[in-house]
């Protein structure tokens, strides 16, 4: 089986298990992309409007908004 990735919230320890282990292929959806594409956009957006900015942990509490 192929293991389908729309959200954060389709990853749990289960799907870990059967791509780390198992070898199961990995499809992201487009939404799931288009999601990516856009907060990554946002996060330029924010670094170019100030480029001396200090940013720090912009991993950190990385949850809960999708």
């Amino acid at each position: 089986m192929t293991v389908v990735l729309g959200s954060r919230a389709d990853i749990d320890l289960a799907v870990f298990r059967r791509v780390a282990w198992e070898r199961e292929d990995v499809v992201v959806q487009p939404a799931a992309l288009a999601a990516v594409d856009h907060r990554r956009s946002e996060l330029l957006a924010l670094v170019g409007a100030d480029p001396g900015r200090k940013l720090y942990g912009v991993n950190v509490h990385a949850g809960g908004q999708l």
